[in-house]
């Protein structure tokens, strides 16, 4: 929920100073994540914007998407990408999974220490004016 005192901040404007509380898609609240400092990473699925995250680096940046943006998956989705059972936990995931290097996310709405990904499309990109305008996205701030 986006604190009271927050205000829409163009990214252009956005410096470390600022804290990120909120990003809205097309008007609807997407996942987010910030570091505390750095740029703004777009998270994108097959179908649209997942999540937005802010890291310093690309790497920072795509090990935040695992572990706080990503679906959950469990072992039955993991064993059924594989085309068994489900049984012990595998020591290597298939292809359209990873483990979250956190265990269970701080999003209280993602439970799982598994995430997976979208196989026909996923991408992490530093988040430009453009993907702004694309996506129409708006970000929120506090002081």
């Amino acid at each position: 929920m986006r604190p009271e005192h927050a205000y829409e901040i163009k990214l252009s404007e956005l410096t470390d100073d600022h804290r990120v509380v909120e990003v809205c898609v097309k008007g609807t609240p997407t996942r987010l994540w910030d570091d505390g400092f750095g740029p703004l990473w777009v998270y994108r699925e097959s179908f649209g914007v997942l999540g937005v995250v802010r890291a310093r680096t690309y790497e920072d940046a795509y090990t935040c998407v695992v572990d706080e943006i990503m679906d959950d998956a469990t072992w039955a989705d993991v064993e059924a990408a594989r085309g068994g059972a489900a049984g012990d936990a595998p020591v290597e995931l298939p292809e359209g999974f990873e483990y979250r290097s956190s265990g269970v996310p701080s999003n209280p709405a993602l439970k799982s220490a598994i995430a997976s990904f979208d196989l026909n499309y996923s991408s992490l990109d530093s988040l430009t004016p453009e993907l702004v305008d694309e996506h129409g996205l708006t970000i929120w701030v506090i002081d």
